[in-house]
């Protein structure tokens, strides 16, 4: 059995191209939004969350062979686990990762941070009305700055995730339900319609939209702080479908 660790939409792409060569596979998802989504491409869905000793438990009783991780580049908790699940317990493991990671060096808009702390200490500097893009996971570094300054969060439609909003304190005329990806104009109407001085991302590629939000801050002149992809040793890489599918098959040549 395949286990895909997933919850982005490049891996309900994946999904359905597996799917298409007839593999039995179980997709999981970290949330019940995110379950949903990938049950209109797979019949095996597990949405609740898994860390280390829950997902090696989840893979030994689904007697899993094979590891394929096309998690959210900065899911750096989940691909530690499975890498080390996958070497202790002699599971084949693939990361499946996103191109289009974009190079800012040379855009005078751009402040490239290491942390989520960092994001917010700079952005406390720069602006008044700032914009968090970086989704719900890790909102509560933003405490904070949600307490000083007048912060707008642009999440997915989830009741958890609106539910982390409203206890952080986000008044709901500030919380942006809406899921993407989203055009630079569109970028462009919201930022004004707000007044945003400041927006806060990911370093997550064109999938996650981080190209349309670069251009429309470039043109309004609006600072972009990008939260860099965190650092993992893969064991194994594919940055294509067709290489995901021949490893597969190299694999289960092997058992």
């Amino acid at each position: 059995m395949i286990l895909l660790l997933g919850g982005t939409l490049e891996s309900r792409q994946l999904a359905e191209v597996i799917n298409a060569h007839n593999y039995s596979f179980i997709i999981s998802t970290t949330s019940e939004y995110g379950g949903c989504l990938a049950k209109e491409v797979c019949e095996n869905v597990n949405n609740l969350p898994l860390e280390q000793d829950a997902l090696e438990n989840f893979c030994m009783e689904k007697n899993i062979k094979i590891i394929i991780d096309a998690t959210h580049p900065y899911a750096k908790n989940i691909s530690d686990c499975a890498i080390n699940i996958s070497k202790n317990n002699n599971i084949k493991y693939l990361r499946y990762e996103r191109q289009g990671l974009i190079d800012f060096n040379n855009n005078p808009y751009v402040h490239l941070v290491a942390s989520y702390m960092e994001a917010s200490l700079l952005a406390s500097q720069l602006g008044n009305k700032i914009l968090l893009t970086t989704g719900s996971r890790k909102l509560e570094i933003f405490h904070e700055l949600i307490k000083t300054k007048e912060v707008y969060a642009r999440i997915l439609p989830d009741i958890n995730s609106l539910k982390k909003c409203l206890d952080l304190g986000l008044l709901p005329r500030n919380i942006i339900a809406m899921q993407g990806p989203f055009t630079k104009e569109f970028n462009k109407t919201l930022f004004i319609e707000k007044g945003i001085e400041v927006v806060i991302t990911k370093n997550s590629g064109d999938i996650g939209g981080v190209d349309t939000k670069l251009e429309a801050c470039s043109e309004l002149k609006i600072p972009l702080i990008i939260i860099d992809k965190p650092s993992v040793e893969y064991p194994r890489v594919a940055y294509n479908f067709a290489s995901v599918l021949h490893f597969i098959k190299e694999v289960q040549n092997e058992l």
